[in-house]
């Protein structure tokens, strides 16, 4: 469990967090706090928001608190 933040420090309420490769995903709250369970240590963590660039982490190396940027899409023509 923990809380994600934009740069700036404040909560993000909504936050797609999902276990990379199954169907076990929560969001975070109107606090930015979430909860999730992690099959192993090796799970990767995906963490997602629209307008940000989604974050992953392996669950034996995530940081608290979780902090997104705003993502810039590069165009692949």
């Amino acid at each position: 469990k923990g809380v994600v933040f934009d740069q700036s420090r404040e909560p993000l309420p909504g936050v797609s967090i999902v276990v990379q490769g199954t169907n076990i995903g929560t969001v975070s709250d109107l606090n930015g706090a979430y909860s999730i369970h992690v099959p192993s240590d090796d799970s990767k963590i995906i963490f997602s928001y629209i307008g940000f660039a989604p974050v992953t982490y392996s669950a034996k190396e995530i940081k608290l608190p979780i902090l997104m940027n705003h993502g810039i899409r590069k165009s692949t023509s």
